[in-house]
């Protein structure tokens, strides 16, 4: 995957999700073999004040 469209709606306090991703193959992610990012966003002024990225895991 090169690229990934996320549609976001966010509140006036700050709400995240976990994007996660693996083969969809193999059992590999049962070592630690994948893609999580965690999504951060907030309203502010309704607008789309932040969408901090917070952590990100890929192994391989």
């Amino acid at each position: 995957m090169k690229q990934l469209d996320v549609e976001v709606y966010p509140d006036t306090k700050l709400t995240s999700f976990k994007y996660y991703n693996n083969d969809g193959k193999t059992y590999d992610y049962e070592k630690g073999v994948y893609f999580s990012q965690l999504f951060s966003a907030k309203r502010s002024d309704g607008r789309l004040s932040s969408m901090p990225i917070r952590q990100r895991h890929l192994q391989t």
